[in-house]
């Protein structure tokens, strides 16, 4: 497909609306959290538009490289527009995680934000990365946990179950975040020094009507759902949201705590 032809209007949404509430703030936390050194070559998987490559890049310049892959050509290609527009090296490409075109041991660091659990087999997954890391290097993943620990997408999925809405594709985004399934595949792949950490943050918006505004805007798996019940339906959801999470309003509007579970083990 000619870069002409990509439809890149999903992508932008997300890059505008999901990147600066959500992921933009997760990826510096990941890449904090696995110890970026100048120099090493850093894999993003399952890239989307960047946010972890961009952020990465800050850490291994000038003499390192940073490579990102997704299966979606429209969060590529809006990807390397950004990266090029800011001046950043990365290197974009299309493809599969569990079939990735680099050659064994390529990668010093690979890391993995919230992408893991839409894979078919993320235990394949797992060992391709283990296949693409340098002897001695390592992972770093983070995954949402369950919903119970995200109140703010527990609140939007559960008013979609209501209104008899099947929800299925939102919930796999908290399917993985255990700790006991990801040792199992992380030493599955041979992977070694497996450190699990659960973390958090509070993210911020006016009010339950923007998060789930943002969420019917850009996010890859609620949004396609929301985006499809037209203005009346939209407004019954945002309604039954807000009555749900009226006691996390403050003098700043809607707070929401955030929790995922960080894993680095070394190859």
């Amino acid at each position: 497909m000619s870069e002409q032809m990509i439809d890149t209007s999903q992508a932008e949404a997300y890059e505008r609306w999901m990147v600066p509430a959500i992921f933009g703030p997760w990826a510096e936390k990941l890449v904090y959290f696995a110890d970026l050194q100048s120099g090493e070559h850093v894999l993003d998987v399952a890239c989307g538009t960047g946010a972890v490559a961009r952020a990465a890049a800050k850490y291994v310049s000038p003499s390192g490289t940073v490579t990102g892959i997704d299966l979606d050509a429209g969060m590529v290609s809006v990807g390397g527009a950004l990266a090029k527009s800011a001046d950043v090296r990365i290197d974009f490409h299309e493809g599969d995680a569990t079939a990735m075109p680099f050659e064994d041991a390529r990668f010093d660091v690979v890391l993995c934000q919230q992408g893991l659990q839409f894979l078919p087999e993320p235990g394949k997954g797992v060992q391709e990365i283990y296949r693409v890391l340098a002897p001695g290097g390592r992972i770093g993943v983070s995954l949402w946990l369950p919903l119970e620990h995200n109140p703010g997408y527990a609140a939007v999925l559960g008013a979609m179950e209501r209104k008899g809405i099947d929800a299925s594709s939102g919930q796999r985004s908290f399917s993985l975040g255990n700790e006991g399934r990801i040792r199992e595949m992380a030493v599955a792949a041979g992977f070694s020094e497996i450190v699990c950490e659960q973390t958090s943050r509070i993210s911020r918006f006016a009010s339950s009507q923007e998060w789930v505004e943002i969420l019917a805007s850009g996010s890859r798996s609620t949004g396609k759902i929301l985006a499809t019940l037209g203005e009346v339906g939209l407004a019954e959801i945002i309604q039954d949201v807000a009555a749900l999470l009226a006691d996390r309003i403050d003098g700043e509007g809607l707070a929401l705590p955030m929790e995922s579970i960080f894993v680095l083990a070394r190859r």
